[in-house]
């Protein structure tokens, strides 16, 4: 059974809430820690949705046959100006490592 660690964090913070451990306005006294957990959970969620889609595996092959039959130095270079420039399509750089 595979349980999705995004659908798992928001799930033991909604029973922190109903429960009493945490109020909503704990959460909002950490705005900074509360914030991040959400935006980088929402963010690999949707690298992993890329991923389940089928772009990412699309992309690798889309590039692998591009890159075919030249020399190994120039694919080197090309590959990295490919992952630098590919960041900018992430929001931050946990999904674009996730992703690829």
């Amino acid at each position: 059974m595979h349980v999705d660690a995004t659908l798992t964090a928001f799930i033991a913070l909604a029973l922190l809430l109903l429960t009493g451990v945490l109020t909503w306005k704990d959460i909002l006294n950490e705005t900074g820690a509360w914030n991040t957990l959400v935006w980088f959970s929402v963010l690999v969620l949707m690298a992993d949705q890329l991923n389940q889609l089928g772009f990412i595996p699309w992309l690798s092959q889309l590039i692998a046959h591009s890159l075919h039959g030249l020399s190994w130095p120039i694919v080197i270079v090309l590959l990295i100006l490919f992952f630098f420039y590919s960041h900018y399509l992430f929001a931050s750089a946990t999904a674009h490592v996730s992703a690829m």
